[in-house]
């Protein structure tokens, strides 16, 4: 992966919970990538990205933001 990578994950995601981001992150980091993440609390599991994906949008403004600059 060679772009920035905004990593967004629901608490009550059940197929990728949120509790998976450390380790996710640290292999990331490991592997050179350019990676964030971002836990939303929501009620709508792994489809909570789509869903309330107001949720995320501020940090998402703030990662575009970062990375065009």
């Amino acid at each position: 992966i060679r772009a920035p990578l905004l990593y967004v994950l629901s608490r009550s995601d059940r197929l990728f919970p949120a509790t998976l981001a450390p380790g996710v992150m640290k292999e990331m980091r490991e592997a050179g990538i350019d990676a964030r993440f971002v836990a939303i609390d929501s009620d709508h599991g792994h489809l909570a990205s789509s869903t309330d994906a107001a949720k995320w949008a501020e940090p998402l403004r703030a990662f575009l933001s970062e990375i065009d600059s």
